[in-house]
């Protein structure tokens, strides 16, 4: 029973360990995507200002 109970942490542990890589993962993609929004943003004021 104690090799079960074991086991059994260790899978938590590595979902555990999955679940935030991958929420890290979606919050550096969003990051990204913001980082993109702010430099077509900047480049259109910046062709407006232009023309």
């Amino acid at each position: 029973m104690s090799r079960i109970i074991k086991i059994s942490g260790l899978l938590a542990a590595i979902l555990s360990a999955n679940a935030l890589a991958v929420t890290e993962q979606t919050a550096t993609l969003d990051s990204a995507l913001i980082d993109e929004v702010r430099i077509a943003y900047w480049l259109k004021k910046r062709n407006e200002l232009n023309n």
